[in-house]
Formats: structure tokens, C-alpha cells, sequence
């Protein structure tokens, strides 16, 4: 088979945040795969070294890619061709390269923001394979772009982050064994349910 990877990075076009996208072919095919290119919508075919067997390929950068609306995913779309064929492709930016690090709030800041603001909260329970459990919180500090409020160990902590549009996002992490919570509020539902979306995509 053939699998496709993709990176994304964070992107400020003056006051709007894009991002730009790195694709990876990797080849487990025992032949290899000739004249490989991606095109994507608006941006135009990137072609590809040929990719020998159990061997790869990545892509110069494409973009930037605006986001059609703030605090939420970016659905790319294309298509992944080599000499024999023809497949289309779907890439998700994800939600939380719209966020960036709260700083300067303490602990009361938070309990005082839950207590007279509408939070909306969803938990995530990861299971923890391939990382040890120090290494998840600051896993999450950068997937959501996050400063941490209170620290209270390497398995608990409290972080903060806020949307390009001001939504305001508070993390809750705890580890115990090999699970991971990550109990998450935000001012902004749809901007909540985007966030989950993302997570539990998280290779951990």
C-alpha cells in the first residue's frame, strides 16, 4: 500500500492565520512508484522524486492556505497521482493553529473566569503507547499552543490558550498509569467540538 503524510504549520497572513502544508508519500508497495505528484485546488501540482520500495518522498511546502472560517478546521482537498494512477485526497488543518498562549493568568484567574462566563466542556481519555507519561502534558502544551497556568507536577497541570477571534480555551491535564484526561473548556462550542476532533487524533 501507499500512505500519504501531511504536516501542517501555523501561518499569520497579516491579521488572518493560514497555514502551510508539507506532504509525506511512503511507499510499502514491492515496486516502486514513478512520476508521484500531488496537485491540490488553487495551488497547482507538486511532482515528487520516484519513491523506491520501503522508501519515501516529501514535498516542498504548499500554501499558504487561508481558513474559510475563523476557530474552526480547514478541509483540503486533491489528488495523489503516480504513472498508473489516480486517487483523490483529504487533508484537515486543524482547529487549534487558530490558538495561541494565555499568559499572566493564575489559578484564581481561571476559577473566577469559570464562575461568571459560559464554558462549554467535553474530556478526552487517551490511552498512552507510545510516549512515557512525563512526556504528555508538554505533548498537549504544544498541540494546543498552550501556556500553563499552575503546574502542579510532570502528570497535572493547568493550561491556558485563546483563539485568533478571542474564544477563551482552559485545559485541565491529568495522568495516571498509561491514561491520559484532558478535560477541555472554551467560550466557543463549535471551536470545542473542533478541538476534540483533533485530539483524539493525537498519536500518543
Amino acid at each position: 500500500k501507499v500512505n500519504l503524510y501531511f504536516k501542517p504549520l501555523r501561518q499569520v497572513q497579516d491579521t488572518a492565520i493560514g497555514a502551510t502544508v508539507a506532504f509525506r508519500v511512503q511507499n510499502e508497495l514491492s515496486r516502486p512508484l514513478n512520476n508521484v505528484a500531488i496537485s491540490i485546488k488553487g495551488f497547482g501540482e507538486i511532482g515528487f522524486e520516484d519513491v523506491a520500495p520501503g522508501g519515501f518522498a516529501e514535498s516542498s511546502k504548499i500554501g499558504p492556505i487561508s481558513f474559510e472560517d475563523a476557530d474552526s478546521a480547514q478541509i483540503v482537498k486533491g489528488f495523489l497521482s503516480t504513472g498508473e494512477s489516480r486517487v483523490p485526497i483529504k487533508a484537515t488543518l486543524p482547529a487549534t493553529l487558530h490558538l495561541s498562549p494565555t499568559t499572566g493568568l493564575t489559578l484564581d484567574d481561571v476559577m473566577e473566569e469559570l464562575s461568571v462566563e459560559t464554558f462549554h466542556s467535553q474530556t478526552v481519555k487517551l490511552e498512552l503507547k507510545t510516549i512515557p507519561a512525563a512526556k504528555f502534558k508538554p505533548v498537549v502544551m504544544g498541540f494546543f499552543r498552550a501556556s500553563e497556568i499552575d503546574e502542579s507536577g510532570p502528570l497535572m497541570g493547568t493550561l491556558g490558550c485563546q483563539s485568533t477571534s478571542g474564544s477563551k480555551v482552559r485545559i485541565l491535564v491529568k495522568v495516571k498509569g498509561t491514561t491520559a484526561k484532558v478535560d477541555i473548556k472554551c467560550t466557543n462550542a463549535e471551536l470545542l467540538k473542533a478541538m476534540v476532533t483533533d485530539l483524539r487524533k493525537l498519536v500518543v
